[in-house]
């Protein structure tokens, strides 16, 4: 399994409704990690990062490829963190080895 590390991908690509957050937008909570972790909101608690529950190489690591791969009940998948993203080596490489639906 992988660790974040330094990536806050997500704190960027997911909505927030508890903190009207908006997706694609920096959330006011993260900086070098998240300030409210241990009271942070239901969303952020239940989201699955696939990158994190996987074994996949650190050069598919969220903030390296500018995307976030998750799972839902409908699927994977990818949503890019940077217009263009998807379209990057990294990004392209793993969203052709996987069944992802691109998610902006």
């Amino acid at each position: 399994m992988n660790e974040c590390g330094p990536c806050t991908e997500c704190c960027f690509a997911m909505g927030v409704n508890e903190l009207d957050k908006k997706a694609n937008e920096k959330c006011g909570h993260c900086f070098k990690g998240c300030k409210i972790y241990d009271e942070r909101p239901s969303a952020c608690r239940h989201f699955v990062c696939t990158w994190l529950s996987s074994d996949w190489p650190k050069k598919y690591r969220p903030d390296r490829i500018n995307a976030v791969v998750y799972s839902t009940q409908s699927g994977l998948h990818m949503h890019e963190t940077k217009p263009g993203a998807l379209h990057g080596k990294h990004a392209s490489e793993l969203k052709g080895a996987l069944d992802v639906s691109r998610r902006t």
